[in-house]
């Protein structure tokens, strides 16, 4: 009885690797923009959501006072994960072009901050 206990103890206990996990190499850049829905410089319907996807996981309260609409507009924002959902409290004002600014504040969970400000333009006319 005692050898198979012995021959179990051993086999069990040089299963694993002992020690930590070495992980990854350290996140040193922050989030970058990939897509957005709809597309940059394409027409916006009047109601519509924008949509603004990074490469990795954006920290919600890096967004709370980083995002600006020109001309002024009240708007809604959400972030989910690696997205940014950006909706007029009604309707987006009735003008040609919609400015959409991005500070360089918003980061990602190490505290990486975008490397610039992003500026998206969206119109709201079918004449341009």
């Amino acid at each position: 009885m005692q050898y198979y206990l012995f021959s179990f103890i051993c086999l069990f206990l040089s299963c694993a690797s002992q020690g930590r996990p070495t992980g990854g190499p350290i996140d040193s850049f922050g989030p970058k923009i990939i897509a957005s829905t709809p597309t940059i410089n394409s027409t916006l319907s009047s109601e519509g959501k924008i949509i603004i996807i990074f490469d990795e996981l954006i920290n919600p309260i890096s967004v709370v006072n980083a995002i600006n609409i020109f001309p002024e507009n009240k708007f809604s924002y959400r972030v989910i994960g690696k997205k940014i959902v950006i909706e007029p409290k009604k309707k987006w004002i009735d003008s040609n072009v919609i400015k959409i600014k991005l500070s360089r504040k918003i980061s990602d969970y190490q505290n990486n901050f975008m490397t610039h400000p992003v500026e998206l333009f969206y119109f709201n006319s079918e004449l341009i």
